[in-house]
């Protein structure tokens, strides 16, 4: 498991404005809100803090909810979590199909999407 508290800064200002992809979705990855802390770190401008599980994933925040995917074995896992606190709101998981290979450049997990369905 890994510490997750970049996201988490995200996830801070609840009033934000959403960012349901990747980049957000003009692929520019800049944020139109201000006043958003310059700096984020385990320690600095962290609302909370949890352990995640192994992957890599891009964070989306929606409608205060902060979502991001991983794997455990040969489960590949969605997880919900409340923006402001931190509690995990959901999990849901399904086992790789036997003939899955992890893709090179992205691994077994990928980007949760906003507005489709995650199982």
């Amino acid at each position: 498991m890994r510490l997750l508290p970049s996201c988490l800064a995200c996830a801070a200002a609840l009033a934000a404005s959403d960012w349901p992809c990747f980049r957000r979705p003009n692929g520019s990855g800049i944020s139109p809100d201000r006043d958003l802390p310059a700096e984020i770190s385990r320690d600095r401008n962290a609302v909370w803090k949890t352990k995640t599980l192994k992957g890599n994933s891009s964070p989306v925040v929606m409608r205060g909810r902060l979502w991001i995917t991983g794997y455990e074995g040969d489960d590949r896992v969605t997880l919900c979590y409340d923006a402001g606190s931190g509690e995990l709101r959901r999990r849901r998981g399904v086992t790789k199909a036997p003939t899955e290979t992890p893709n090179p450049l992205n691994g077994p997990t990928t980007p949760p999407a906003a507005r489709r369905s995650s199982w």
